[in-house]
């Protein structure tokens, strides 16, 4: 077997290839643990929307449940009933309505003519 030494430039070419390869491992290293922590902010990020979006909901239903349909004014905290009348307001009471009587015709009677 013949033992034959590299030029100092070749030996540097491949010391800088095996170099380049070490790097270019832990780059794809770090990127597979970015990855990792992007999935765990996105699974975060997911829940938190959920809880927000439930939230939201919960929250509107009972307001559409206290004051009927309508729209809040930020600025002023002030509802804006699309009903005429809202429905689910605690001190708001429609009065009833009595069926009436249809009024009997009576025909005369030979007692009510005498007077």
């Amino acid at each position: 077997m013949a033992v034959i030494k590299l030029a100092d430039e070749e030996l540097q070419s491949l010391q800088q290839i095996q170099s380049n390869n070490q790097a270019i491992v832990r780059e794809f290293g770090q990127i597979a643990l970015a990855e990792l922590d992007l999935d765990k902010r996105r699974e975060n990020a997911e829940t938190f929307l959920e809880n927000l979006r439930k939230a939201e909901a919960d929250t509107a239903k009972a307001l559409e449940d206290k004051y009927g349909r309508g729209n809040i004014n930020m600025e002023t905290g002030e509802f804006i009933s699309e009903d005429p009348i809202p429905t689910g307001a605690p001190d708001v009471s429609l009065p009833k309505l009595e069926k009436e009587e249809p009024v009997k015709e009576t025909k005369p009677t030979k007692k009510t003519l005498k007077k």
